[in-house]
């Protein structure tokens, strides 16, 4: 069963040699125009220290509703992962979609995958964690965002059915001694953006060692990052 997580510009008159008449405004440009909603997904990526071995996932088919952010990629995109046998952190096949509505303003993204595996912790005593089925999305209303995300068949954790927003849990180190392995947030989401009220939302996030220790780093599995339009 599936485990669901819940200006005003100011001009000086023109002033002619002769027979002044008023001139016509000027017509909007593009760049005076305000932004439009916009939206971003990747099935997963981060990096992370692990032991000798520095760790970087790039996004996973990333897309975006404008094809103006710095990931890139098409409106709508595939991955057939990374391998799950090999190295520390594996991500089975998943998929991205991008929407712009340009008759409402309204931007959807959405993230989704499936065999999401990581054994980095195990060198430490902790346990091997696998996610059967991920996904992430998000969509813009107005001035605000709303978003979704869902995980099936974990194991490795102790998860709820239910995941309130941020709920995070703690892998704790092989003694009562050692600092914690990790800090794992299921539906991790982001306060608004001070300047474009931007949120990110993460099916998955897994921050190594956060009270410090031998390892380091941040995996995001199943992101998606909704804009509002601006306001004019």
């Amino acid at each position: 069963m599936p485990l669901f997580l819940a200006s005003t510009l100011f001009c000086a008159p023109a002033i002619a040699a002769a027979d002044p008449v008023a001139a016509p405004p000027a017509p909007p440009t593009a760049a005076s125009a305000p932004a439009p909603a916009r939206a971003e997904a990747s099935v997963g990526g981060g990096t992370a220290t692990l032991g000798a071995e520095a760790v970087e996932v790039e996004p996973l088919a990333p897309c975006t509703s404008d094809g103006a952010s710095t990931a890139g990629g098409p409106p709508t995109a595939t991955t057939g992962g990374t391998a799950a046998d090999s190295g520390p952190v594996g991500f089975g096949p998943g998929k991205t979609t991008c929407t712009p509505d340009r008759g409402t303003g309204v931007a959807k993204a959405f993230a989704e995958g499936r065999d999401f595996r990581i054994d980095a912790l195990r060198a430490h005593g902790g346990p091997t964690i696998t996610v059967r089925r991920f996904s992430a999305g998000c969509t813009t209303m107005g001035r605000s965002v709303s978003s979704a995300a869902t995980l099936a068949g974990v194991s490795g954790l102790s998860t709820p059915w239910f995941f309130p927003v941020n709920h995070t849990i703690t892998v704790p180190g092989a003694t009562a001694a050692d600092p914690p392995l990790a800090a794992v947030t299921v539906n991790a989401v982001s306060a608004p953006d001070r300047e474009d009220r931007s949120v990110t939302v993460s099916a998955l996030k897994i921050r190594f060692f956060p009270e410090g220790g031998p390892e380091s780093g941040t995996l995001l599995v199943g992101t998606v990052t909704c804009t509002p339009a601006a306001q004019g």
